[in-house]
């Protein structure tokens, strides 16, 4: 899947659009394939350079159009655009589903650009 291809799926998640199973389990299995590649302890991020930004996240509380909003203001990763998304991302909203398998697929996509660091609830 390429980076089209995963904001189409998070359009798709905003519009109430759901996931088949068979597409679940192949986002199940790319994740398990990047983290076993992903070295422990976690490199902690540098201070941002000249133009390169770092954006925390935290607290969405399952609440999808908050992830898709800060997506639409802030950009996607990229190497000058990182993001370290700091736990509680499904507890309590109705869409925590769709903010962990769009966080999933962009980690995925760009494992040395997006960090994670789940609370007790995520796990």
């Amino acid at each position: 899947m390429c980076i089209r291809d995963r904001v189409s799926m998070m359009h798709h998640f905003k519009n109430g659009g759901l996931l088949h199973h068979h597409s679940l389990l192949r986002v199940f299995a790319m994740a398990e394939q990047t983290w076993a590649t992903m070295p422990r302890p976690v490199t902690i991020l540098s201070a941002p350079k000249d133009r390169e930004s770092i954006t925390i996240v935290g607290d969405l509380h399952g609440q999808f159009p908050d992830l898709f909003q800060i997506f639409q203001q802030c950009g996607l990763p990229s190497e000058r655009n990182k993001f370290v998304f700091n736990g509680d991302l499904v507890d309590r909203g109705q869409q925590g589903l769709e903010n962990i398998i769009s966080v999933v697929l962009l980690k995925c996509l760009y494992p040395c650009l997006l960090y994670t660091s789940p609370s007790p609830r995520d796990s």
